[in-house]
Protein backbone atom coordinates (compact mmCIF):
# COMPACT_ATOMS: atom_id res chain seq x y z
CA UNK A 1 0.00 0.00 0.00
CA UNK A 2 3.00 2.31 0.63
CA UNK A 3 4.17 2.40 -2.58
CA UNK A 4 1.20 1.83 -4.44
CA UNK A 5 0.99 -1.53 -5.94
CA UNK A 6 -1.54 -4.08 -6.16
CA UNK A 7 -1.57 -7.45 -3.94
CA UNK A 8 -0.36 -9.18 -6.91
CA UNK A 9 2.10 -6.36 -7.76
CA UNK A 10 3.76 -7.01 -4.73
CA UNK A 11 3.53 -10.27 -4.11
CA UNK A 12 5.42 -11.02 -7.63
CA UNK A 13 7.77 -8.00 -6.83
CA UNK A 14 8.48 -9.82 -3.40
CA UNK A 15 9.56 -13.38 -4.75
CA UNK A 16 11.49 -11.43 -7.33
CA UNK A 17 13.57 -9.58 -5.13
CA UNK A 18 13.65 -13.10 -2.39
CA UNK A 19 14.96 -14.80 -5.15
CA UNK A 20 18.95 -13.62 -5.31
CA UNK A 21 19.30 -14.27 -1.39
CA UNK A 22 17.74 -17.64 -1.89
CA UNK A 23 20.49 -18.73 -4.51
CA UNK A 24 22.87 -17.68 -2.48
CA UNK A 25 21.92 -18.58 0.75
CA UNK A 26 21.46 -22.54 -0.95
CA UNK A 27 24.87 -21.90 -2.23
CA UNK A 28 26.20 -20.97 1.40
CA UNK A 29 24.92 -24.25 2.81
CA UNK A 30 25.32 -26.60 -0.14
CA UNK A 31 29.00 -25.57 0.24
CA UNK A 32 29.40 -26.21 3.80
CA UNK A 33 27.40 -29.59 3.37
CA UNK A 34 24.00 -28.47 5.14
CA UNK A 35 21.25 -29.48 2.33
CA UNK A 36 19.30 -32.11 1.85
CA UNK A 37 18.79 -32.78 -1.35
CA UNK A 38 16.69 -35.56 -1.07
CA UNK A 39 14.19 -32.96 -0.07
CA UNK A 40 15.08 -30.44 -1.62
CA UNK A 41 15.53 -30.99 -5.08
CA UNK A 42 11.38 -32.86 -4.76
CA UNK A 43 10.37 -29.13 -2.95
CA UNK A 44 12.20 -27.18 -5.56
CA UNK A 45 10.45 -29.53 -8.47
CA UNK A 46 6.97 -29.42 -6.64
CA UNK A 47 7.04 -25.66 -6.10
CA UNK A 48 8.59 -24.27 -9.75
CA UNK A 49 5.66 -26.34 -11.19
CA UNK A 50 2.84 -24.95 -9.51
CA UNK A 51 4.06 -21.56 -9.46
CA UNK A 52 2.06 -20.75 -12.95
CA UNK A 53 -1.39 -22.04 -10.75
CA UNK A 54 -0.40 -19.85 -7.73
CA UNK A 55 -0.11 -16.76 -10.20
CA UNK A 56 -3.07 -17.51 -12.09
CA UNK A 57 -4.89 -18.39 -8.75
CA UNK A 58 -3.73 -14.70 -7.71
CA UNK A 59 -5.34 -12.39 -10.86
CA UNK A 60 -8.88 -14.34 -10.72
CA UNK A 61 -8.94 -13.90 -6.43
CA UNK A 62 -9.98 -10.17 -5.45
CA UNK A 63 -7.62 -7.56 -4.29
CA UNK A 64 -8.86 -8.07 -0.85
CA UNK A 65 -9.44 -12.20 -0.49
CA UNK A 66 -5.62 -12.00 -1.84
CA UNK A 67 -4.36 -9.80 0.78
CA UNK A 68 -6.65 -11.60 3.85
CA UNK A 69 -5.02 -15.36 2.44
CA UNK A 70 -1.51 -13.78 2.29
CA UNK A 71 -1.85 -12.14 5.64
CA UNK A 72 -3.57 -15.12 7.10
CA UNK A 73 -0.60 -17.49 5.87
CA UNK A 74 1.76 -14.85 7.38
CA UNK A 75 -0.03 -15.11 10.80
CA UNK A 76 -0.23 -19.50 10.26
CA UNK A 77 3.58 -19.04 9.91
CA UNK A 78 4.52 -16.65 13.00
CA UNK A 79 2.20 -19.70 15.04
CA UNK A 80 3.83 -22.44 13.73
CA UNK A 81 7.85 -20.93 13.89
CA UNK A 82 6.46 -19.56 17.66
CA UNK A 83 5.11 -23.39 18.58
CA UNK A 84 8.41 -24.97 17.16
CA UNK A 85 10.73 -22.95 19.24
CA UNK A 86 8.62 -22.79 22.11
Amino acid sequence: MLFGYTQTEAQGLSLALVAPGTLVGIATYAFSGDVDWSIGIPLAIGGTACVRFGVALAYRLPERTLRLLFCGMLVVTSIALFAKHT
